[in-house]
């Protein structure tokens, strides 16, 4: 699951901000990634240049906020 605080839509009064961040979300491991930065690369084509990896527990920032991901939950095991 992916969950992307920017892009073609920006609403200021429900709190819609274009912000080119960009959260991974993995219940699998319990862990993602934020990815921000968003500009040329090395081979000049637009990506992410920044990565923090985290597990479920830490408090990570996107953007201007920060998110707790206690409450994140992995897929059940079988």
């Amino acid at each position: 699951m992916a969950a992307h605080t920017g892009g073609d839509i920006e609403d200021p009064a429900l709190g819609i901000l274009r912000r080119p961040d960009l959260v991974l979300v993995g219940p699998r491991k319990g862990a993602g990634a934020v990815m921000s930065d968003l500009g040329p690369g090395p081979d000049g084509r637009r990506c992410y240049r920044t990565r923090h990896d985290y597990v479920f527990g830490d408090k990570i920032t996107v953007g201007e906020w920060s998110v707790g991901t206690s409450e994140f939950r992995r897929y059940r095991t079988s």
